[in-house]
């Protein structure tokens, strides 16, 4: 039943399956990471085969030039699953990639936080631990300074408040 349900989410995540290219087995991918599935006997080649899947399909999201919405809502819920189950190597790859690809297409990001609330608090935390991974506190002002209005346009007050709380944090 629970299985049931969270491939609802997951389908619920991944909207507009005409805009979508996640195959089934991609998908199966995204909800093994979510369940963070037991490997039969502590299989290492089982567990290093999930692991390639979940690197190869965060890579294919994070080459794109342009994300549609539906491929931002499939990045960013990749986001909030590496962060749920604390994938400490997916969420430096994450955090190293969502800068630049929040200034390539902030309202498509912003947009997706805007209908998923959920996706906010690990998305905000993942902008944040961008600049302490790479000690560039001035860059995150500047970040701020550029962004802070869209993101509080976009997402309104009390959304757009919890996201730059999480930014801020030193």
């Amino acid at each position: 039943m629970v299985v049931l349900w969270l491939m609802g989410g997951v389908s619920a995540v991944c909207a507009n399956a005409a805009d979508v290219w996640l195959t089934e087995n991609e998908a199966y991918v995204l909800l093994d990471h979510l369940l963070d599935l037991p490997v039969a006997n502590n299989d290492k080649s089982a567990q290093l085969q999930r692991y390639k899947k979940w690197a190869n399909l965060r890579a294919k999201l994070a080459r794109e030039n342009k994300l549609s919405n539906s491929q931002m809502k499939i990045y960013l819920f990749m986001v909030f699953i590496a962060e749920q189950r604390a994938k400490i190597d997916s969420l430096e790859e994450m955090a190293k990639e969502i800068v630049p690809m929040f200034k390539k297409q902030p309202t498509v990001l912003l947009g997706v936080l805007k209908e998923s609330p959920f996706l906010l608090p690990a998305a905000c935390n993942n902008i944040n631990v961008h600049f302490e991974l790479y000690g560039a506190e001035r860059d995150k002002q500047k970040f701020l300074e550029n962004y802070q209005g869209m993101i509080t346009q976009t997402l309104g007050v009390e959304f757009s408040a919890a996201c730059l709380a999480k930014i801020r944090v030193p």
